[in-house]
Parts: C-alpha cells; structure tokens; sequence
C-alpha cells in the first residue's frame, strides 16, 4: 500500500490580508512559521520515503521545518506549486471583486481562470502526473507532499476521481494535513481530510 501524506504550507501575510498569492514567492509569516513546527510534530516519528514540495518560498520553509523532524531532505518540484492567477496575483479579494466583477463571479461559479491566469484542470494535469510518476516509482511506500490549496484539492480529485467543482468547495486551512492511501485492489481511498495539528 502507498500512503501519501499531504500537508498545505502555513499562513503568509497574504493568507491573512486575504490576497491572491497565486506564484506569487511569500514567505511564511510569524504564524505561519508557528503551524510549519506544528505540522513537523505532529509527523515526527514518522517514516517517509520521500518528502517533495512546491518550489514557492511559502511550501519550501513548511517542509524544511517538516524534513528536520522526519530525517528526509526535501525535494523541491514545480509542478507543485500553487494554481497561477495571474493579474490577480498580490490584489485583495475585495479588490479583484470590484475591478473584474464578471471574471470574478465566472472564477467563483465556474473555476473560469482569471486573466492571465491558469486553469484548474491545467493545475490537475500536473499534479497528477506527479502522483502517477510516484505510484509507480514506490508501490508500497508512504510519501510527503507539501503544497498549495488549489494545488492539493486538484491531487485530491485526481486521485479520488472527483470533479473539478466538487474538489474546489474542500476547506484546507493553513498548516493542515490530507492522507490518502492506494492499494492495487481497492485504488485509492481518502482516509484524512483538513486536520490541522493541535
């Protein structure tokens, strides 16, 4: 069975002002820095066979404070990064409400990209390639992925079949952790869903 163990990074200043971060490179904030030694905790003891993560400044500190405590060194792999949004990136939500209401509306009630931005299902497409990738590689190994919101739901669904309008309604808070196992007979099953450390 392969376990794979996901971890969404801690909070950024734009996390807390409400921001679009998009691929935006921020660092976690002080709190931020607080849920990535929770998140280190709660998985120390663990065994891992490999620990990756976006190549954002945001998901790399996460999983440096999460390597330190299981003994795995981190793999940095873009196609983890957060979904791109693009001139919406750095803007408040408010901000982005006013200035491109129909976009806006489109985005919430249709996944529509914003301007220049990326689509949800090009999001899917590389994650899940990744996920494939790693199926192969370790049929029966647990694995460590820190990432982005809009990036785990669409892991999520591509694992679980789930559509792309039903993974974006998931709550994944800052510093919080999925699992999923997969067994060849059974395929893959969602054992945890948003679990945030005490």
């Amino acid at each position: 069975m392969t376990r794979l163990v996901l971890a969404r990074h801690g909070q950024t200043s734009y996390n807390a002002e409400r921001r679009f971060q998009g691929w935006r490179d921020i660092p976690l904030d002080d709190m931020g820095r607080v849920q990535a030694q929770a998140l280190a905790q709660a998985l120390r003891g663990r065994s891992f066979a490999r620990l990756l993560a976006s190549d954002l400044v945001r998901a790399r500190e996460t999983a440096e404070a999460i390597s330190q405590a299981v003994n795995v060194p981190v793999e940095v792999d873009r196609r983890l990064r957060e979904c791109g949004f693009g001139e919406w990136q750095g803007l408040a939500l408010a901000e982005v409400r006013e200035r491109w209401p129909e976009e806006y509306r489109e985005w919430v009630e249709k996944g529509t990209p914003a301007p220049g931005g990326e689509s949800y299902q090009e999001v899917r497409t590389r994650v899940g390639g990744l996920i494939d990738e790693l199926l192969s590689a370790h049929p029966s190994s647990d694995l460590l992925i820190v990432s982005h919101s809009g990036a785990i739901k669409m892991l999520i669904g591509h694992c679980l079949g789930i559509g792309i309008a039903a993974c974006r309604r998931f709550r994944l808070a800052e510093g919080s952790l999925c699992e999923l196992d997969h067994s060849p007979t059974g395929g893959w099953r969602l054992s945890t869903l948003n679990r945030v450390p005490d």
